[in-house]
């Protein structure tokens, strides 16, 4: 008796998404980052969308300063170089999309507050400082909160792409509190943390993810941190009409530089 037929490819309308986050250039983990290389190149995903702090600015945070630490030109050109190389492994026809995150609005603080007479020239914007438009993405500013004018992040037809602004002590309660926030399903980076939430009520099934992060574990300025290197990968059917986007998708951790996805091994 004949059960079904055998599915050899994706339908046409399926498309794969890869979100990866927090890499906080010059602080990347090498590996782990040459992993999602290898995915990338394997894999040829439709749809990436890096979701903010691709870059740290340690130089002009607040926080405490790396005694290694380079120049501001320094990170600025090393990390449009990362960028660069994730362009050419991409396909040419995937859409790209670059949310700015907390890090990268460094530069717009850092502005307001100690060279203000700055503030307002285009060629100081994160999308032209880091050649992002230039290179194909599109962009989404970092979502402030205390700013309801300011888009969230990018909305694929229902599942909501945000680097996110808030963090809670355990893995999954700030995903559980993003749902809180927007409603819906959606990913979120901010964390450094692999992390799930998920909800169903009469409306539908819902699921946040925390995305993890692709910087080093072991940073200067912390001792032993509750992180996990990781992407989060799957596929989408876009929205249609009054029907909302379907997707499947999941978190990839990445261990010791080294992931797997769909029965593969990277890194």
């Amino acid at each position: 008796m004949k059960l079904g037929r055998k599915v050899n490819s994706l339908a046409s309308d399926i498309q794969k998404i890869l979100i990866f986050s927090d890499i906080q250039f010059p602080y990347l983990d090498k590996p782990s980052d040459e992993a999602l290389n290898e995915l990338i190149v394997d894999w040829q995903p439709d749809i990436a969308v890096l979701n903010g702090d691709g870059i740290d600015f340690p130089t002009i945070s607040h926080f405490e300063k790396d005694n290694r630490m380079s120049r501001f030109s320094d990170d600025v050109l090393g990390y449009k170089e990362y960028l660069q190389k994730k362009n050419r492994l991409l396909p040419k026809k995937a859409r790209k999309h670059y949310n700015a995150g907390n890090h990268e609005d460094r530069l717009r603080k850092y502005m307001n507050e100690k060279a203000s007479e700055l503030v307002g020239l285009e060629e100081l914007e994160i999308p032209n400082v880091l050649g992002i438009r230039d290179m194909g993405w599109g962009y989404t500013p970092y979502y402030d909160p205390m700013s309801e004018a300011s888009a969230p992040g990018l909305d694929l037809g229902g599942l909501l792409v945000t680097h996110g602004y808030n963090v809670s002590k355990h893995s999954g309660q700030s995903a559980r509190a993003s749902f809180e926030k927007f409603g819906g399903s959606g990913v979120m980076g901010h964390t450094h943390r692999l992390g799930a939430y998920y909800h169903t009520n009469y409306r539908g099934n819902y699921v946040w993810l925390e995305a993890g992060c692709l910087c080093v574990l072991n940073p200067f300025y912390t001792v032993s941190p509750d992180w996990q290197n990781g992407i989060v990968a799957g596929y989408i059917v876009p929205k249609e009409d009054d029907k909302p986007a379907r997707f499947d998708i999941r978190q990839v951790p990445i261990v010791h530089g080294k992931m797997m996805f769909e029965g593969k091994r990277y890194g």
